[in-house]
Protein backbone atom coordinates (compact mmCIF):
# COMPACT_ATOMS: atom_id res chain seq x y z
CA UNK A 1 0.00 0.00 0.00
CA UNK A 2 1.11 3.84 -0.75
CA UNK A 3 0.84 6.00 1.94
CA UNK A 4 -1.31 9.05 1.27
CA UNK A 5 0.53 12.62 2.39
CA UNK A 6 0.69 13.73 4.69
CA UNK A 7 1.63 10.60 6.58
CA UNK A 8 4.82 8.75 6.24
CA UNK A 9 5.67 5.21 5.81
CA UNK A 10 7.45 4.97 9.25
CA UNK A 11 6.76 3.31 12.23
CA UNK A 12 5.99 0.32 13.72
CA UNK A 13 2.60 0.02 12.15
CA UNK A 14 3.29 1.27 8.70
CA UNK A 15 2.89 -2.66 7.37
CA UNK A 16 -0.05 -2.78 9.18
CA UNK A 17 -2.34 -4.12 6.03
CA UNK A 18 0.30 -5.89 4.18
CA UNK A 19 0.38 -9.49 3.53
CA UNK A 20 3.18 -11.56 4.66
CA UNK A 21 2.52 -14.39 2.07
CA UNK A 22 0.41 -13.86 -0.99
CA UNK A 23 -0.50 -17.51 -0.64
CA UNK A 24 -2.45 -16.94 2.36
CA UNK A 25 -5.82 -15.40 0.65
CA UNK A 26 -6.52 -18.18 -1.42
CA UNK A 27 -6.94 -19.82 1.59
CA UNK A 28 -8.82 -17.23 3.58
CA UNK A 29 -12.94 -17.56 4.08
CA UNK A 30 -14.93 -14.42 5.16
CA UNK A 31 -16.40 -14.71 8.75
CA UNK A 32 -18.01 -12.20 10.81
CA UNK A 33 -15.54 -9.93 13.05
CA UNK A 34 -16.70 -9.30 16.65
CA UNK A 35 -15.33 -6.59 18.80
CA UNK A 36 -15.13 -8.62 21.74
CA UNK A 37 -12.85 -11.38 20.61
CA UNK A 38 -10.83 -8.64 18.83
CA UNK A 39 -9.31 -7.26 22.25
CA UNK A 40 -8.24 -10.61 23.59
CA UNK A 41 -7.06 -12.27 19.92
CA UNK A 42 -3.99 -13.90 19.97
CA UNK A 43 -2.48 -14.86 16.52
CA UNK A 44 0.46 -17.44 16.49
CA UNK A 45 2.32 -17.49 13.37
CA UNK A 46 1.84 -15.79 9.74
CA UNK A 47 -1.40 -17.34 8.18
CA UNK A 48 -3.34 -16.46 11.32
CA UNK A 49 -2.37 -12.98 10.93
CA UNK A 50 -2.69 -12.59 7.13
CA UNK A 51 -6.37 -14.09 7.72
CA UNK A 52 -6.72 -11.67 10.33
CA UNK A 53 -6.16 -8.70 8.15
CA UNK A 54 -7.82 -9.86 5.09
CA UNK A 55 -11.21 -10.25 7.74
CA UNK A 56 -10.06 -6.92 8.75
CA UNK A 57 -10.34 -5.29 5.59
CA UNK A 58 -13.26 -7.03 4.40
CA UNK A 59 -15.18 -5.52 7.21
CA UNK A 60 -13.77 -2.06 6.63
CA UNK A 61 -14.96 -2.25 3.04
CA UNK A 62 -18.42 -3.82 3.40
CA UNK A 63 -19.13 -0.84 6.23
CA UNK A 64 -18.25 1.72 3.64
CA UNK A 65 -20.55 -0.56 1.28
CA UNK A 66 -23.64 -0.23 3.19
CA UNK A 67 -22.75 4.00 4.04
CA UNK A 68 -22.45 4.27 0.11
CA UNK A 69 -25.96 2.74 -0.13
CA UNK A 70 -27.58 4.62 2.84
CA UNK A 71 -26.55 7.84 1.74
CA UNK A 72 -27.01 7.72 -2.05
CA UNK A 73 -29.49 9.76 -2.08
CA UNK A 74 -27.89 12.95 -0.37
CA UNK A 75 -27.47 15.74 -1.85
CA UNK A 76 -23.63 15.88 -1.00
CA UNK A 77 -22.80 11.63 -1.62
CA UNK A 78 -20.55 12.92 -4.20
CA UNK A 79 -18.52 15.02 -2.58
CA UNK A 80 -17.97 13.48 0.65
CA UNK A 81 -17.36 9.87 -0.97
CA UNK A 82 -14.75 11.69 -3.49
CA UNK A 83 -11.88 10.65 -1.00
CA UNK A 84 -13.19 7.15 -0.46
CA UNK A 85 -13.08 7.09 -3.84
CA UNK A 86 -9.86 8.69 -4.25
CA UNK A 87 -8.54 6.25 -1.88
CA UNK A 88 -10.00 3.10 -3.29
CA UNK A 89 -9.20 3.29 -7.02
CA UNK A 90 -5.41 5.03 -6.30
CA UNK A 91 -4.13 3.43 -3.07
CA UNK A 92 -5.60 0.49 -2.46
CA UNK A 93 -4.28 -2.43 -4.78
CA UNK A 94 -6.23 -5.59 -4.37
CA UNK A 95 -4.77 -6.94 -7.17
CA UNK A 96 -3.40 -10.34 -4.60
CA UNK A 97 -6.48 -10.83 -2.74
CA UNK A 98 -9.19 -12.41 -2.64
CA UNK A 99 -11.95 -12.01 -5.04
CA UNK A 100 -14.28 -11.28 -2.81
CA UNK A 101 -12.40 -8.16 -1.41
CA UNK A 102 -12.02 -7.06 -5.24
CA UNK A 103 -15.32 -7.10 -5.67
CA UNK A 104 -16.57 -5.24 -2.99
CA UNK A 105 -14.11 -2.82 -3.64
CA UNK A 106 -15.73 -2.94 -7.81
CA UNK A 107 -19.15 -2.07 -5.66
CA UNK A 108 -17.93 0.64 -3.81
CA UNK A 109 -16.91 2.37 -6.77
CA UNK A 110 -19.59 1.63 -9.07
CA UNK A 111 -21.73 3.00 -6.36
CA UNK A 112 -19.49 6.03 -6.02
CA UNK A 113 -19.59 6.80 -9.78
CA UNK A 114 -23.22 6.10 -10.42
CA UNK A 115 -24.59 8.65 -7.99
CA UNK A 116 -26.27 11.75 -9.56
CA UNK A 117 -24.62 15.32 -8.80
CA UNK A 118 -27.65 17.00 -8.09
CA UNK A 119 -26.19 20.24 -7.14
CA UNK A 120 -23.96 23.01 -8.49
CA UNK A 121 -21.13 23.94 -6.37
CA UNK A 122 -21.40 27.39 -4.76
CA UNK A 123 -20.13 30.39 -6.88
CA UNK A 124 -18.71 33.79 -4.91
CA UNK A 125 -21.22 36.63 -5.99
CA UNK A 126 -19.33 39.48 -8.00
CA UNK A 127 -21.94 41.86 -6.97
CA UNK A 128 -21.56 44.48 -4.07
CA UNK A 129 -23.97 43.51 -1.35
CA UNK A 130 -26.70 46.02 -0.99
CA UNK A 131 -25.53 48.65 2.09
CA UNK A 132 -28.30 48.36 5.32
CA UNK A 133 -29.58 51.47 6.28
CA UNK A 134 -28.57 52.63 9.81
CA UNK A 135 -30.40 53.87 12.56
CA UNK A 136 -28.71 56.62 13.77
CA UNK A 137 -30.91 59.59 16.12
CA UNK A 138 -30.59 63.36 14.17
CA UNK A 139 -29.51 65.43 16.98
CA UNK A 140 -30.99 68.57 16.86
Amino acid sequence: YSVVPPFRPAGKHSELLLLSAPESSATWTNHALPLAQTQHLELTDNLHKDHHRLTCLSTCLDLVKRCCLLYTDCASFAAVFEPIKTLLSKHLPLHAHPETLQELKAEILAAVDGAPRSHNPLVFEKQKPIPLRLFTPKIV
